[in-house]
Protein backbone atom coordinates (compact mmCIF):
# COMPACT_ATOMS: atom_id res chain seq x y z
CA UNK A 1 0.00 0.00 0.00
CA UNK A 2 2.41 2.47 0.69
CA UNK A 3 4.53 1.75 -2.02
CA UNK A 4 1.59 2.22 -4.44
CA UNK A 5 0.29 5.15 -3.11
CA UNK A 6 -1.58 7.90 -6.00
CA UNK A 7 2.02 8.84 -7.84
CA UNK A 8 1.44 6.26 -10.36
CA UNK A 9 -1.12 5.56 -12.67
CA UNK A 10 -3.90 2.68 -12.25
CA UNK A 11 -2.09 0.12 -14.78
CA UNK A 12 0.68 0.49 -12.73
CA UNK A 13 -0.70 0.51 -9.63
CA UNK A 14 -2.31 -2.91 -10.54
CA UNK A 15 1.26 -4.71 -11.57
CA UNK A 16 2.61 -3.39 -8.08
CA UNK A 17 0.25 -4.70 -6.28
CA UNK A 18 0.46 -8.30 -8.01
CA UNK A 19 4.19 -8.48 -7.96
CA UNK A 20 3.83 -8.10 -4.08
CA UNK A 21 0.70 -10.55 -3.56
CA UNK A 22 2.44 -13.48 -5.35
CA UNK A 23 5.42 -12.43 -3.07
CA UNK A 24 3.33 -12.88 -0.29
CA UNK A 25 1.95 -16.32 -1.48
CA UNK A 26 5.44 -17.67 -2.00
CA UNK A 27 6.93 -16.53 1.39
CA UNK A 28 4.04 -17.93 3.03
CA UNK A 29 2.89 -14.62 5.15
CA UNK A 30 -0.35 -15.96 6.21
CA UNK A 31 1.80 -19.07 8.00
CA UNK A 32 3.73 -16.24 9.54
CA UNK A 33 0.72 -14.17 11.02
CA UNK A 34 -0.79 -17.21 12.35
CA UNK A 35 2.51 -18.07 13.90
CA UNK A 36 2.88 -14.82 15.67
CA UNK A 37 -0.26 -15.48 17.92
CA UNK A 38 1.19 -18.40 18.44
CA UNK A 39 4.45 -17.44 19.81
CA UNK A 40 3.00 -15.53 22.16
CA UNK A 41 0.21 -18.03 23.88
CA UNK A 42 3.53 -20.26 23.89
CA UNK A 43 5.45 -17.45 25.81
CA UNK A 44 2.19 -17.25 28.34
CA UNK A 45 2.14 -21.15 29.32
CA UNK A 46 6.42 -20.45 29.71
CA UNK A 47 5.46 -17.96 31.94
CA UNK A 48 2.99 -19.63 34.34
CA UNK A 49 5.17 -22.89 34.52
CA UNK A 50 8.59 -20.83 35.66
CA UNK A 51 5.44 -19.26 37.95
CA UNK A 52 4.43 -23.08 39.52
CA UNK A 53 8.41 -24.28 39.61
CA UNK A 54 9.10 -21.07 41.74
CA UNK A 55 6.08 -20.91 44.24
CA UNK A 56 6.62 -24.91 44.42
CA UNK A 57 10.12 -24.05 46.30
CA UNK A 58 8.50 -21.01 48.26
CA UNK A 59 4.74 -21.96 49.58
CA UNK A 60 3.41 -25.10 48.78
CA UNK A 61 -0.30 -23.43 49.34
CA UNK A 62 0.18 -20.73 47.47
CA UNK A 63 1.14 -23.42 44.50
CA UNK A 64 -1.82 -25.15 45.01
CA UNK A 65 -4.21 -22.09 44.81
CA UNK A 66 -1.86 -21.17 41.66
CA UNK A 67 -1.66 -24.70 39.88
CA UNK A 68 -5.36 -25.00 40.26
CA UNK A 69 -6.44 -21.38 38.03
CA UNK A 70 -3.38 -22.31 35.74
CA UNK A 71 -4.86 -26.19 35.33
CA UNK A 72 -8.46 -24.29 35.08
CA UNK A 73 -7.28 -21.64 32.30
CA UNK A 74 -5.60 -24.85 30.31
CA UNK A 75 -8.15 -26.39 30.17
CA UNK A 76 -10.04 -23.95 29.21
CA UNK A 77 -7.66 -23.41 26.18
CA UNK A 78 -7.79 -27.05 25.54
CA UNK A 79 -11.46 -26.78 24.89
CA UNK A 80 -11.09 -23.38 22.75
CA UNK A 81 -8.41 -25.74 20.80
CA UNK A 82 -10.53 -28.65 19.97
CA UNK A 83 -14.22 -27.21 20.01
CA UNK A 84 -14.10 -26.25 15.79
CA UNK A 85 -13.63 -29.78 15.39
CA UNK A 86 -16.89 -30.85 17.05
CA UNK A 87 -18.58 -27.46 16.42
CA UNK A 88 -18.27 -26.74 13.35
CA UNK A 89 -20.08 -23.10 13.95
CA UNK A 90 -17.94 -22.55 16.88
CA UNK A 91 -16.45 -18.82 16.96
CA UNK A 92 -14.03 -19.69 19.48
CA UNK A 93 -10.38 -21.34 17.96
CA UNK A 94 -6.87 -20.82 19.12
CA UNK A 95 -3.66 -20.39 17.14
CA UNK A 96 -3.44 -24.63 17.36
CA UNK A 97 -6.50 -25.40 16.10
CA UNK A 98 -5.50 -25.98 12.48
CA UNK A 99 -2.79 -27.75 13.48
CA UNK A 100 -5.01 -30.21 16.13
CA UNK A 101 -7.30 -30.72 13.50
CA UNK A 102 -4.68 -31.98 11.29
CA UNK A 103 -3.59 -34.80 14.05
CA UNK A 104 -7.47 -35.53 14.94
CA UNK A 105 -8.41 -36.15 10.98
CA UNK A 106 -5.01 -38.03 10.85
CA UNK A 107 -5.77 -40.17 13.37
CA UNK A 108 -9.01 -41.50 12.52
CA UNK A 109 -8.09 -42.10 9.48
CA UNK A 110 -5.16 -44.09 10.13
CA UNK A 111 -7.66 -45.47 13.09
CA UNK A 112 -10.48 -46.33 10.28
CA UNK A 113 -7.71 -47.88 8.06
CA UNK A 114 -6.61 -50.43 10.30
CA UNK A 115 -9.75 -51.45 11.29
CA UNK A 116 -10.66 -51.75 7.67
CA UNK A 117 -7.74 -53.99 7.06
CA UNK A 118 -8.82 -56.12 9.93
CA UNK A 119 -12.83 -56.17 8.81
CA UNK A 120 -11.38 -57.94 5.49
CA UNK A 121 -9.26 -60.18 7.32
CA UNK A 122 -12.39 -61.81 9.48
CA UNK A 123 -15.11 -59.79 9.63
CA UNK A 124 -18.67 -59.53 7.49
CA UNK A 125 -18.68 -57.32 3.93
CA UNK A 126 -20.98 -54.37 5.41
CA UNK A 127 -18.52 -53.67 8.31
CA UNK A 128 -15.52 -53.54 5.64
CA UNK A 129 -17.69 -50.86 4.16
CA UNK A 130 -18.09 -49.08 6.87
CA UNK A 131 -14.84 -48.92 7.90
CA UNK A 132 -13.48 -48.09 4.42
CA UNK A 133 -16.20 -45.48 3.89
CA UNK A 134 -15.05 -43.59 7.17
CA UNK A 135 -12.03 -43.93 6.40
CA UNK A 136 -12.51 -42.30 2.82
CA UNK A 137 -14.33 -39.73 4.65
CA UNK A 138 -11.62 -38.61 7.07
CA UNK A 139 -8.96 -39.01 4.18
CA UNK A 140 -10.57 -36.41 2.86
CA UNK A 141 -10.92 -34.22 5.98
CA UNK A 142 -7.28 -34.58 6.36
CA UNK A 143 -6.33 -33.36 2.79
CA UNK A 144 -8.80 -30.40 2.54
CA UNK A 145 -8.18 -27.33 5.50
CA UNK A 146 -10.22 -26.84 8.45
CA UNK A 147 -11.71 -23.67 6.71
CA UNK A 148 -12.81 -25.17 3.43
CA UNK A 149 -14.11 -28.39 5.67
CA UNK A 150 -16.57 -25.86 7.69
CA UNK A 151 -17.81 -24.30 4.62
CA UNK A 152 -18.42 -27.74 2.65
CA UNK A 153 -20.81 -27.80 6.39
CA UNK A 154 -22.60 -24.48 5.81
CA UNK A 155 -23.77 -25.17 2.44
CA UNK A 156 -25.64 -28.64 3.42
CA UNK A 157 -27.11 -27.38 6.60
CA UNK A 158 -31.21 -27.01 5.62
CA UNK A 159 -32.67 -24.20 4.40
CA UNK A 160 -34.21 -22.49 7.33
CA UNK A 161 -30.93 -20.62 7.60
CA UNK A 162 -31.59 -19.22 3.99
CA UNK A 163 -34.64 -17.32 5.94
CA UNK A 164 -32.76 -16.09 9.09
CA UNK A 165 -29.88 -14.74 6.95
CA UNK A 166 -32.76 -12.53 5.25
CA UNK A 167 -34.10 -11.68 8.48
CA UNK A 168 -30.81 -10.58 9.69
CA UNK A 169 -30.18 -8.23 6.31
CA UNK A 170 -33.56 -6.78 6.73
CA UNK A 171 -33.49 -5.50 10.14
CA UNK A 172 -30.24 -4.42 9.25
CA UNK A 173 -31.51 -1.44 6.82
CA UNK A 174 -32.46 1.52 8.01
CA UNK A 175 -31.67 3.22 4.37
CA UNK A 176 -34.08 4.43 1.88
CA UNK A 177 -31.90 3.10 -0.58
CA UNK A 178 -31.32 -0.09 0.73
CA UNK A 179 -34.96 -0.57 1.36
CA UNK A 180 -35.94 0.19 -2.15
CA UNK A 181 -33.24 -2.41 -3.48
CA UNK A 182 -34.63 -5.49 -0.33
CA UNK A 183 -38.28 -4.65 -1.44
CA UNK A 184 -37.41 -4.83 -5.30
CA UNK A 185 -35.42 -7.91 -5.19
CA UNK A 186 -37.84 -10.44 -3.53
CA UNK A 187 -39.77 -11.19 -6.73
CA UNK A 188 -36.13 -12.74 -8.04
CA UNK A 189 -35.86 -13.94 -4.46
CA UNK A 190 -38.74 -16.16 -5.20
CA UNK A 191 -37.95 -17.09 -8.41
CA UNK A 192 -34.25 -17.64 -7.51
CA UNK A 193 -32.82 -21.25 -8.55
CA UNK A 194 -29.97 -20.96 -5.67
CA UNK A 195 -32.07 -21.10 -2.21
CA UNK A 196 -34.04 -24.59 -2.07
CA UNK A 197 -37.34 -23.08 -1.00
CA UNK A 198 -37.22 -19.15 -1.09
CA UNK A 199 -41.44 -19.11 -0.31
CA UNK A 200 -40.03 -20.92 3.30
CA UNK A 201 -37.57 -18.25 3.66
CA UNK A 202 -40.08 -15.83 3.24
CA UNK A 203 -42.22 -16.86 5.23
CA UNK A 204 -39.67 -16.69 8.46
CA UNK A 205 -39.76 -13.04 8.21
CA UNK A 206 -41.89 -11.14 10.86
CA UNK A 207 -44.61 -10.67 8.11
CA UNK A 208 -45.95 -7.61 10.09
CA UNK A 209 -42.71 -5.76 10.18
CA UNK A 210 -41.89 -6.37 6.60
CA UNK A 211 -45.68 -4.74 5.60
CA UNK A 212 -45.40 -2.14 7.88
CA UNK A 213 -41.65 -0.83 6.56
CA UNK A 214 -43.18 -0.90 3.14
CA UNK A 215 -45.99 1.04 4.47
CA UNK A 216 -43.50 3.85 5.49
CA UNK A 217 -41.13 2.82 2.47
CA UNK A 218 -44.20 3.97 0.09
CA UNK A 219 -45.61 6.75 2.02
CA UNK A 220 -42.23 8.64 2.29
CA UNK A 221 -41.90 8.27 -1.40
CA UNK A 222 -45.38 9.50 -1.94
CA UNK A 223 -44.95 12.83 0.48
CA UNK A 224 -41.85 13.60 -1.00
CA UNK A 225 -41.67 16.57 -3.53
CA UNK A 226 -37.91 16.14 -4.73
CA UNK A 227 -39.22 12.67 -6.54
CA UNK A 228 -41.35 12.87 -9.65
CA UNK A 229 -44.27 10.93 -10.92
CA UNK A 230 -42.84 8.23 -12.99
CA UNK A 231 -40.00 7.24 -9.74
CA UNK A 232 -43.32 7.26 -7.38
CA UNK A 233 -45.83 4.90 -9.75
CA UNK A 234 -42.50 3.15 -10.64
CA UNK A 235 -41.87 2.37 -6.82
CA UNK A 236 -45.69 1.33 -6.11
CA UNK A 237 -45.33 -1.13 -8.81
CA UNK A 238 -42.42 -2.70 -7.19
CA UNK A 239 -44.18 -2.83 -4.13
CA UNK A 240 -46.95 -4.12 -5.66
CA UNK A 241 -45.13 -7.06 -6.74
CA UNK A 242 -43.29 -7.80 -3.72
CA UNK A 243 -46.35 -7.96 -2.03
CA UNK A 244 -47.52 -10.36 -4.40
CA UNK A 245 -44.99 -12.70 -4.38
CA UNK A 246 -44.98 -12.34 -0.43
CA UNK A 247 -48.22 -12.82 0.19
CA UNK A 248 -48.27 -9.48 2.06
CA UNK A 249 -52.02 -9.08 3.04
CA UNK A 250 -51.95 -6.53 5.52
CA UNK A 251 -49.53 -4.25 3.06
CA UNK A 252 -51.80 -4.87 0.03
CA UNK A 253 -54.50 -3.64 2.05
CA UNK A 254 -53.03 -0.42 2.47
CA UNK A 255 -52.16 0.37 -0.51
CA UNK A 256 -55.70 -0.83 -2.59
CA UNK A 257 -58.01 1.39 0.00
CA UNK A 258 -55.35 4.37 0.60
CA UNK A 259 -53.26 5.28 -2.21
CA UNK A 260 -55.67 4.50 -4.83
CA UNK A 261 -58.60 6.27 -2.91
CA UNK A 262 -56.40 9.88 -2.43
CA UNK A 263 -54.68 9.37 -5.77
CA UNK A 264 -56.89 9.89 -8.53
CA UNK A 265 -53.77 9.67 -11.00
CA UNK A 266 -53.18 6.22 -10.71
CA UNK A 267 -56.37 5.56 -12.56
CA UNK A 268 -54.20 6.27 -15.68
CA UNK A 269 -51.37 4.35 -15.40
CA UNK A 270 -51.27 1.06 -17.73
CA UNK A 271 -48.23 -0.19 -16.07
CA UNK A 272 -49.75 -0.20 -12.52
CA UNK A 273 -52.67 -2.34 -13.70
CA UNK A 274 -50.10 -5.03 -15.45
CA UNK A 275 -48.51 -5.21 -11.99
CA UNK A 276 -52.08 -5.82 -10.35
CA UNK A 277 -53.38 -8.90 -12.27
CA UNK A 278 -51.88 -11.34 -10.63
CA UNK A 279 -53.52 -9.82 -7.42
CA UNK A 280 -56.56 -9.87 -9.01
CA UNK A 281 -57.14 -13.31 -9.63
CA UNK A 282 -56.01 -14.76 -5.68
CA UNK A 283 -57.82 -16.27 -3.64
CA UNK A 284 -58.45 -13.04 -0.77
CA UNK A 285 -62.23 -11.53 -1.76
CA UNK A 286 -61.64 -9.06 0.38
CA UNK A 287 -58.90 -7.07 -2.03
CA UNK A 288 -59.71 -9.60 -5.39
CA UNK A 289 -63.13 -6.97 -6.00
CA UNK A 290 -61.25 -3.98 -5.37
CA UNK A 291 -58.04 -5.03 -7.65
CA UNK A 292 -60.50 -5.87 -10.50
CA UNK A 293 -62.45 -2.24 -10.33
CA UNK A 294 -59.31 -0.95 -10.54
CA UNK A 295 -57.99 -1.98 -13.37
CA UNK A 296 -61.46 -1.43 -15.37
CA UNK A 297 -61.21 1.82 -14.21
CA UNK A 298 -57.54 2.08 -15.37
CA UNK A 299 -58.34 0.54 -19.09
CA UNK A 300 -61.07 3.34 -19.22
CA UNK A 301 -59.24 6.15 -18.07
CA UNK A 302 -56.04 5.67 -19.62
CA UNK A 303 -54.81 8.09 -21.72
CA UNK A 304 -53.18 6.19 -24.48
CA UNK A 305 -54.35 2.86 -26.32
CA UNK A 306 -51.16 1.38 -26.88
CA UNK A 307 -49.64 -2.35 -26.48
CA UNK A 308 -49.24 -2.19 -23.08
CA UNK A 309 -53.22 -1.02 -22.54
CA UNK A 310 -53.91 -4.26 -25.69
CA UNK A 311 -52.26 -6.65 -23.25
CA UNK A 312 -54.17 -5.51 -20.14
CA UNK A 313 -57.36 -5.30 -21.95
CA UNK A 314 -56.37 -9.28 -22.55
CA UNK A 315 -55.27 -10.33 -19.52
CA UNK A 316 -58.42 -8.97 -17.71
CA UNK A 317 -61.25 -10.16 -20.06
CA UNK A 318 -59.45 -13.18 -21.33
CA UNK A 319 -59.32 -12.71 -24.44
CA UNK A 320 -57.32 -13.30 -27.87
CA UNK A 321 -56.03 -10.45 -29.46
CA UNK A 322 -58.39 -11.49 -32.88
CA UNK A 323 -61.64 -10.87 -30.27
CA UNK A 324 -59.98 -7.72 -28.94
CA UNK A 325 -58.93 -5.95 -32.61
CA UNK A 326 -63.20 -6.60 -33.12
CA UNK A 327 -64.18 -5.27 -29.86
CA UNK A 328 -61.80 -2.12 -30.98
CA UNK A 329 -63.59 -1.73 -34.32
CA UNK A 330 -66.88 -1.34 -33.02
CA UNK A 331 -67.02 1.77 -30.69
CA UNK A 332 -66.56 1.28 -27.14
CA UNK A 333 -66.95 -2.57 -26.71
CA UNK A 334 -63.91 -2.27 -24.80
CA UNK A 335 -65.13 -0.08 -22.01
CA UNK A 336 -68.78 -1.88 -21.97
CA UNK A 337 -67.13 -5.64 -22.04
CA UNK A 338 -64.82 -4.65 -19.25
CA UNK A 339 -67.85 -3.08 -17.36
CA UNK A 340 -69.62 -6.06 -17.66
CA UNK A 341 -66.90 -8.39 -16.92
CA UNK A 342 -66.16 -6.25 -13.53
CA UNK A 343 -69.65 -6.40 -12.86
CA UNK A 344 -70.91 -9.93 -13.42
CA UNK A 345 -67.73 -10.72 -10.96
CA UNK A 346 -69.41 -8.76 -7.96
CA UNK A 347 -73.05 -9.68 -8.60
CA UNK A 348 -72.32 -13.19 -9.07
CA UNK A 349 -69.55 -13.20 -6.10
CA UNK A 350 -70.90 -10.53 -4.04
CA UNK A 351 -68.26 -9.75 -1.17
CA UNK A 352 -69.36 -11.03 2.22
CA UNK A 353 -69.43 -8.17 5.21
CA UNK A 354 -66.61 -9.52 6.88
CA UNK A 355 -64.75 -9.07 3.90
CA UNK A 356 -65.95 -5.19 3.09
CA UNK A 357 -62.90 -3.78 5.00
CA UNK A 358 -63.31 0.02 3.96
CA UNK A 359 -67.00 0.74 2.70
CA UNK A 360 -66.00 4.63 1.57
CA UNK A 361 -63.11 3.34 -0.27
CA UNK A 362 -64.82 0.55 -1.74
CA UNK A 363 -67.83 2.78 -2.46
CA UNK A 364 -65.67 5.18 -4.10
CA UNK A 365 -64.27 2.87 -6.31
CA UNK A 366 -67.66 2.12 -7.25
CA UNK A 367 -68.18 5.78 -8.51
CA UNK A 368 -65.37 5.52 -10.50
CA UNK A 369 -67.10 3.18 -12.70
CA UNK A 370 -69.60 5.80 -14.28
CA UNK A 371 -68.33 5.54 -17.78
CA UNK A 372 -69.06 7.63 -20.72
CA UNK A 373 -69.82 4.36 -23.23
CA UNK A 374 -70.89 4.63 -26.81
CA UNK A 375 -73.10 2.00 -26.72
CA UNK A 376 -74.95 2.37 -29.60
CA UNK A 377 -71.92 1.27 -31.88
CA UNK A 378 -71.10 -1.64 -29.57
CA UNK A 379 -70.97 -5.09 -30.45
CA UNK A 380 -74.87 -6.45 -30.06
CA UNK A 381 -73.84 -9.49 -28.40
CA UNK A 382 -72.38 -7.31 -25.59
CA UNK A 383 -75.82 -5.14 -25.48
CA UNK A 384 -77.48 -8.49 -24.74
CA UNK A 385 -75.64 -9.24 -22.19
CA UNK A 386 -75.54 -6.31 -20.56
CA UNK A 387 -79.33 -6.34 -20.51
CA UNK A 388 -79.00 -9.46 -18.50
CA UNK A 389 -76.59 -8.18 -15.91
CA UNK A 390 -78.82 -5.28 -15.68
CA UNK A 391 -81.76 -8.10 -14.62
CA UNK A 392 -79.91 -9.54 -12.77
CA UNK A 393 -78.61 -6.74 -11.08
CA UNK A 394 -82.11 -4.86 -10.18
CA UNK A 395 -83.50 -8.82 -9.24
CA UNK A 396 -80.62 -8.83 -6.47
CA UNK A 397 -80.68 -5.30 -5.47
CA UNK A 398 -84.71 -5.81 -4.32
CA UNK A 399 -84.29 -9.41 -2.77
CA UNK A 400 -81.13 -8.61 -0.55
CA UNK A 401 -81.79 -7.80 3.13
CA UNK A 402 -78.32 -7.04 4.08
CA UNK A 403 -77.94 -2.55 3.81
CA UNK A 404 -74.64 -2.80 2.71
CA UNK A 405 -74.53 -4.62 0.08
CA UNK A 406 -77.84 -3.10 -0.97
CA UNK A 407 -76.06 0.44 -1.10
CA UNK A 408 -73.14 -1.27 -3.10
CA UNK A 409 -75.40 -2.71 -5.71
CA UNK A 410 -77.32 0.50 -5.79
CA UNK A 411 -74.45 2.41 -6.36
CA UNK A 412 -73.23 -0.50 -9.43
CA UNK A 413 -77.29 -0.12 -10.89
CA UNK A 414 -76.89 3.55 -10.68
CA UNK A 415 -73.74 3.98 -12.67
CA UNK A 416 -74.56 2.10 -15.08
CA UNK A 417 -78.61 3.14 -15.58
CA UNK A 418 -77.12 5.68 -18.04
CA UNK A 419 -76.36 2.79 -20.52
CA UNK A 420 -79.65 1.03 -19.81
CA UNK A 421 -81.79 3.85 -21.25
CA UNK A 422 -79.65 4.45 -24.03
CA UNK A 423 -80.29 0.90 -24.75
CA UNK A 424 -84.32 1.59 -24.50
CA UNK A 425 -84.83 4.78 -25.31
CA UNK A 426 -88.41 5.43 -26.41
CA UNK A 427 -89.23 2.68 -24.04
CA UNK A 428 -92.25 4.03 -21.54
CA UNK A 429 -91.57 2.51 -17.97
CA UNK A 430 -91.98 4.57 -14.84
CA UNK A 431 -89.67 2.65 -12.71
CA UNK A 432 -86.54 4.00 -12.14
CA UNK A 433 -84.42 0.66 -12.65
CA UNK A 434 -86.88 -1.31 -14.88
CA UNK A 435 -86.10 -5.15 -16.38
CA UNK A 436 -85.46 -5.47 -19.65
CA UNK A 437 -88.40 -7.04 -21.12
CA UNK A 438 -87.42 -7.16 -24.76
CA UNK A 439 -87.46 -10.60 -26.28
CA UNK A 440 -84.50 -10.12 -28.28
CA UNK A 441 -82.14 -9.80 -25.50
CA UNK A 442 -80.98 -12.44 -23.33
CA UNK A 443 -81.45 -12.57 -19.81
CA UNK A 444 -77.98 -14.15 -18.52
CA UNK A 445 -74.74 -12.94 -19.02
CA UNK A 446 -72.57 -14.34 -21.77
CA UNK A 447 -69.75 -16.85 -20.10
CA UNK A 448 -67.45 -16.24 -22.77
CA UNK A 449 -66.05 -13.12 -24.03
CA UNK A 450 -64.42 -14.77 -27.26
CA UNK A 451 -67.36 -15.66 -28.54
CA UNK A 452 -67.98 -12.61 -30.98
CA UNK A 453 -70.82 -12.55 -33.49
CA UNK A 454 -70.73 -9.43 -35.46
CA UNK A 455 -74.25 -9.88 -37.03
CA UNK A 456 -76.64 -9.38 -34.19
CA UNK A 457 -78.94 -7.00 -33.65
CA UNK A 458 -80.62 -5.10 -30.60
Amino acid sequence: MKVTQTRYSPHKQARIRAFFAEGVKKHHLPWTVEALPALLHLSLFLFFAGLAMFLFNINHTVFNVAISWIGLCTGVYMCITFMPMFRHDSPYYAPLSSLAWYLYTGILFTLFRILQWIANQCLTYSIWKRMRDLRGTYLARTLRSMEKEFEETALKVPSEIDGRALLWRFESLDKYEELEQFFSGIPGFCSSKVVDDPQSSLYSLNIEKVALALDRFLERTWTSNLISDPIKIRQLVMCIRAIDTAHLSYAAYRILFTFFKDRPALFQCVELGLSLISRGNNDEQKNTLFVQGIITCIIAKAPQRNEQWNLLVMHQLGISEHTLQSYLNHGDSVLLATLIHFTHQFVGNPPAPEHILDRDSLLSLLSRLRMDVNVQDALPKLQHDFCGLWNEIVIQRRDTDHDLLSDLLSEIVENIRPIYLTLHQGSTQHDRYPLCSIPAHRIHPASNLNEVNDGETV
